[in-house]
């Protein structure tokens, strides 16, 4: 699903993504593998995923914090 521009939520989503992928090349400078990929919103139940390629989990948990993001789901993922 795409979310339309003007849709409720969609400049939240903006934001969050903005300093998800700040904190993300903040850790980058400082030599950790941190990139984030994306932001997925799921306007049916309001959640949004933020997507990180990292070295660890710990490295995405900084980066939450520093982006001012609720860490307390941090998992790992597998794909192909």
């Amino acid at each position: 699903m795409t979310i339309a521009r003007d849709a409720p939520g969609w400049g939240a989503v903006t934001d969050l993504g903005a300093r998800a992928r700040r904190a993300g090349e903040q850790l980058q400078a400082e030599g950790r593998a941190v990139r984030f990929v994306r932001a997925v919103f799921v306007p049916e139940d309001g959640t949004c995923l933020c997507v990180y390629e990292a070295g660890s989990a710990d490295d995405v948990r900084e980066a939450a914090r520093r982006a001012a993001l609720p860490d307390d789901r941090i998992t790992g993922a597998i794909v192909d």
